[in-house]
């Protein structure tokens, strides 16, 4: 699920994703091979700094549980990418993407721990030049709890900053404006992909 404080009209909504109230969005269900996502149709200048906190509640069934989630920022589609492996985010470019991975995909050069990882271009192959910054290991997360992550975008240093849990855990610096989307404005939401059962996002700020 998803708490998002706009109307509903300022959504593009994909795959398995469903409003459950007027701020709640549910992604997907606890079925198999199910992904789905929403993207606001509101554009973001990133010529100006962004906080942007997520509370990740990824279920309680680490053996079985997956695949994970990514929330990312693109500027041309509200489509939806690659299921699976590909986190519903497989093959959006150009894009930036946080991937938080709680399922080992050897093919994708993952940990064999849950993670978290910047992308970039819909790539989440942490064997390529893709992966910016990570893949950090985490303890397991599938823990019936929920976790804070929080990105920090500071335009002026154009430096990207990632915590979780309040610790910060990963950095990039890149000119995201000329690198990645060549001075565009873009639009941003969430994905997510499970395919044993479901990863719950709750409160976005």
């Amino acid at each position: 699920m998803f708490f998002w404080g706009y109307a509903q009209a300022q959504f593009v909504v994909n795959g398995s994703a469903r409003q459950t109230d007027n701020n709640c969005w549910t992604l997907t269900t606890e079925q198999l091979n199910l992904v789905g996502s929403i993207w606001n149709t509101r554009k973001i200048d990133l010529r100006e700094s962004f906080d942007v906190s997520i509370d990740v509640f990824a279920g309680c069934r680490d053996a079985t549980g997956a695949d994970g989630l990514v929330f990312g920022f693109q500027p041309i589609s509200t489509s939806i990418g690659g299921n699976a492996e590909g986190l519903g985010f497989d093959g959006v470019s150009p894009s930036i993407g946080f991937e938080i991975d709680t399922w080992q995909n050897t093919r994708k050069n993952d940990p064999s721990s849950d993670h978290i990882a910047i992308i970039k271009n819909g790539n989440l192959d942490h064997g390529t030049s893709n992966t910016l910054a990570g893949p950090y290991s985490l303890p397991n997360i599938e823990d019936c709890r929920f976790h804070d992550m929080q990105v920090n975008w500071n335009a002026p240093q154009k430096k990207l900053e990632v915590y979780w849990d309040c610790k910060l855990i990963l950095t990039h610096e890149i000119d995201l404006v000329n690198e990645i989307f060549r001075g565009d404005p873009f639009v941003f939401g969430v994905s997510q992909l499970l395919r044993a059962v479901r990863s719950t996002i709750n409160g976005f700020a």
